[in-house]
């Protein structure tokens, strides 16, 4: 396992001042450790990916642009449609299932649907939808 460096800020000042003026410097994540690796399958994902100053913009811009409440609205026809999508596929689910649904799986999916639509700029049909998500996973 080896040793590993923890450093804990517990003054504010200097908190804000190494991670919001000098975040950059810090922008940095330990290597995967090799008991993890065997955890995830040697599967990278956003939680074991190396957070060096392109993922600490890409983090930024993420927060600012898309996730700030002002461009919410931009995003409202990427919301409609994927509620009208969870709704048709509820209801689907409930006549195919004589009233049984898995409303997580489902719920999921229009959660994915709007990411999708908000990272790429144009609302996916479901089929296409479908065929993303395969590929994720």
């Amino acid at each position: 396992m080896g040793a590993h460096t923890l450093i804990v800020v517990t003054n504010p000042k200097l908190a804000h001042e190494s991670l919001i003026e000098k975040g950059h410097l810090f922008a940095s994540r330990p290597a995967e450790i090799t008991i993890r690796a065997v955890f995830i399958c040697d599967k990278f994902t956003v939680n074991s990916a190396v957070y060096g100053p392109r993922w600490c913009s890409l983090l930024r811009n993420m927060v600012s642009g898309m996730l700030n409440a002002s461009c919410l609205w931009d995003f409202h026809s990427a919301r409609v449609a994927a509620l009208d999508r969870l709704i048709a596929r509820i209801r689907a689910e409930v006549l195919a299932s004589d009233g049984g649904v898995w409303v997580l799986p489902n719920v999921c999916f229009a959660f994915f649907s709007i990411l999708l639509s908000i990272t790429f700029g144009v609302n996916l049909d479901e089929n296409s939808t479908i065929r993303v998500d395969e590929v994720m996973k």
